[in-house]
């Protein structure tokens, strides 16, 4: 059975993950409550090198690593990341300066200057 698969519901597509795959993924990669692509990919390149039949590696293992990679990938890759002001604000400390800043001088908020 595959990990997951896509619905079309009106105009999107969304993926339905296994959630126990997921989960299992989740605690195989040894992590808890937030994971980023790139710290996935990290971690995935790890585990690899370990367990890779080229390496030594355990072919069955090997297998269930790139199981739970794809589970994980899926799940992450299906969400939007909110690009407006004040999503900004509350996820980039960066973000909450400059904006403060720019309030100051009054000036409006443009991308790519």
């Amino acid at each position: 059975m595959h990990a997951s698969c896509e619905v079309l519901l009106g105009l999107f597509i969304i993926p339905i993950v296994n959630y126990e795959k997921l989960v299992e993924a989740i605690k195989f990669f040894g992590f808890s409550d937030s994971v980023s692509i790139k710290k996935l990919k990290k971690r995935y390149r790890a585990i690899s090198k370990e367990l890779h039949p080229d390496k030594g590696g355990d072919e069955e293992k090997m297998k269930l690593v790139n199981e739970y990679y794809k589970c994980l990938m899926e799940y992450l890759e299906s969400y939007e990341i909110p690009l407006d002001q004040k999503s900004m604000m509350l996820s980039s400390p960066e973000a909450f300066v400059y904006f403060q800043y720019m309030k100051k001088d009054k000036k409006d908020f443009r991308v790519g200057f």
